[in-house]
């Protein structure tokens, strides 16, 4: 069976891609009354910083 063409991002890539979805689920949950507006930088900048951290330890890993 093939194996899917996934995106390869480079570390920055996959942070700049966590900052966006952070954002989006910040927004949510300010929505839904759960965080106050300002908390919805520390959501997107936690899940940024997070993917960035884990995409730069699976590229270390890889060599």
């Amino acid at each position: 069976m093939n194996q899917p063409n996934k995106f390869q991002f480079d570390p920055v890539q996959e942070g700049f891609v966590g900052v966006a979805m952070g954002a989006l689920l910040g927004f949510m949950l300010f929505l839904f009354n759960i965080i106050s507006p300002p908390a919805i930088l520390g959501v997107a900048a936690g899940v940024g910083i997070g993917s960035w951290l884990n995409a730069r330890r699976r590229k270390n890993q890889d060599k």
